[in-house]
């Protein structure tokens, strides 16, 4: 077929290609589908805590070497190092708020307590659940800590704040 002149018939291929578009058209419709999906949304009650019972390690007889005082979630207190437990602990007791649903439970890492001359004694608090499920929209919760007071400590009262958050899972 090298240099043979072969010239196009205009009557042919004019009718050929409108065959050929509206086969196309056709097939380009034929691929296209509609689909109806759902959507949905849960709004969930904000998550509250309250406290019902204030976190209080009582009082304590300090040692000339200091030691750590620890009070349990469940009430449990121990004091080491030669320090004296001189009366009970109570643990904190926080009613817990919200939509049925599974809490997840965060606390202030370390906190100081301010006694008297600036002196303070670090608290790290510790929960009774890193999660709670809430039922019919309440759940309890218990923090204690531990305490380590240093040797010799200032006497007096010392006082201090923790944050505790909640966020549902």
């Amino acid at each position: 077929m090298r240099g043979s002149n072969i010239v196009p018939n205009p009557s042919v291929s004019l009718p050929f290609l409108i065959v050929a578009a509206a086969f196309s058209s056709s097939a380009a419709a034929q691929t296209r589908s509609s689909v109806s999906a759902d959507a949905s949304v849960v709004i969930l009650r904000a998550a509250s805590a309250e406290q019902a019972e204030p976190l209080d390690f009582g009082r304590v007889l300090p040692s000339a070497t200091g030691g750590v005082m620890t009070l349990s979630p469940d009430g449990a207190l121990s004091c080491t190092g030669g320090m004296i437990c001189a009366s009970r602990g109570q643990a904190a007791r926080f009613r817990l708020s919200g939509s049925d649903d599974v809490v997840a439970i965060g606390i202030s890492e370390s906190v100081a307590l301010a006694g008297p001359g600036g002196e303070s004694v670090a608290l790290r608090p510790l929960v009774s659940a890193r999660e709670v499920t809430l039922r019919g929209g309440t759940g309890d919760l218990s923090v204690g800590g531990t305490l380590t007071i240093a040797g010799n400590q200032a006497p007096g009262a010392y006082t201090g704040r923790y944050v505790l958050d909640l966020q549902y899972q």
